[in-house]
């Protein structure tokens, strides 16, 4: 029995739907033969803007609706029957069907529930230091570079200005291991040439080399945690080793300072300070802690260490990756 009207529900519901189908007949007035004019006066006032916009099917749709509904409830029907996904009225807006239909969800957002803590942390970005030396040649083409790059792999970027100089000097090297072997040094530059090219940079070897780097580097790490760190820093770069500037000046680090949008006599001020000049000699410690013993490198959250501008894109899938397992 139950089989015999559910195909007797089901004949009636197709045979509503190919009456809709058919094209409505005009309503005619039996006394002139005239179509019938639609007045606003003809409905409510405060129901004459939804009724007049409204097709006069969607009325006839609705019911239909309904009625698709109480037949799939009563006959154990999903929503996801055929005849229910036809029916634009039956599928809710914040539902998977959505998609299906083109409606845009208004729905608000679901309160944060111990059921999306994995989406919560996906949405973390990893933070990779950035340990650069205003000297290096190398660090000059990752400090052009990995800001955008940091963006592509959703990685932030913690600014560590240094100084390798001291660190150098613990290992015996009065200098730049560049100058020390004339070889190296040699092919260095060519090497810096055929990147720079690569990455569309300019290149002028400055005199002297390395350059005093001093205080640039007490500039940039009295100012690591501001917004112009970045722009600083890459400004900083193009004129020394770009043009091949002499960084050493003050009157040429104001300039830039500048031109990066930060306020030059506060920022110098600082870069001069005892606490900054003791911080700067911290932060080189730190990094002898981190095992790092050239620049650029890069440390991931969990310690990991990538040394040189070769290994950047490296460093950073590296730290994306670190996310997606985490969770």
């Amino acid at each position: 029995m139950a089989d015999i009207a559910q195909k007797r529900d089901v004949l009636g519901l197709e045979a509503l739907i190919t009456e809709m189908k058919k094209p409505a007949r005009p309503q005619v007035d039996a006394g002139k033969g005239q179509k019938k004019q639609r007045h606003k006066t003809d409905v409510k006032p405060g129901a004459q803007h939804w009724m007049r916009d409204a097709p006069l099917g969607s009325f006839a749709q609705a019911g239909l609706g309904i009625m698709l509904l109480v037949t799939g409830l009563r006959h154990g029907c999903s929503l996801a029957h055929p005849m229910v996904l036809s029916n634009p009225f039956l599928i809710p807006a914040g539902s998977d069907f959505a998609e299906l239909r083109n409606v845009k969800n208004t729905q608000p957002p679901a309160a944060p529930t111990g059921t999306n803590i994995v989406s919560l942390q996906q949405d973390r970005k990893p933070v990779v230091e950035f340990w650069y030396e205003f000297a290096s040649t190398y660090s000059y083409l990752s400090a052009m570079r990995i800001e955008t790059l940091a963006s592509d792999y959703g990685v932030t970027i913690a600014w560590k200005p240094f100084l390798l100089g001291p660190i150098f000097k613990k290992q015996g090297w009065p200098t730049s291991p560049f100058n020390l072997f004339p070889a190296k040094g040699r092919y260095m530059w060519r090497d810096m040439e055929r990147l720079c090219e690569r990455y569309g940079l300019p290149l002028t070897m400055p005199m002297p080399f390395p350059q005093d780097s001093l205080l640039a580097a007490r500039i940039a790490h009295a100012g690591q945690n501001q917004p112009w760190i970045g722009a600083f820093t890459r400004a900083v770069y193009i004129a020394e080793f770009g043009q091949g500037l002499d960084i050493a000046e003050e009157s040429l680090m104001a300039e830039l300072l500048l031109e990066t949008s930060a306020p030059a006599k506060k920022v110098l001020e600082a870069a001069h300070s005892r606490e900054t000049k003791i911080s700067l000699r911290a932060a080189v410690a730190e990094a002898e802690k981190l095992g790092i013993f050239g620049a650029p490198s890069f440390v991931l959250p969990d310690g990991e260490l990538y040394w040189g501008d070769d290994r950047l894109e490296q460093a950073l899938e590296a730290a994306r990756n670190m996310v997606a397992t985490d969770v």
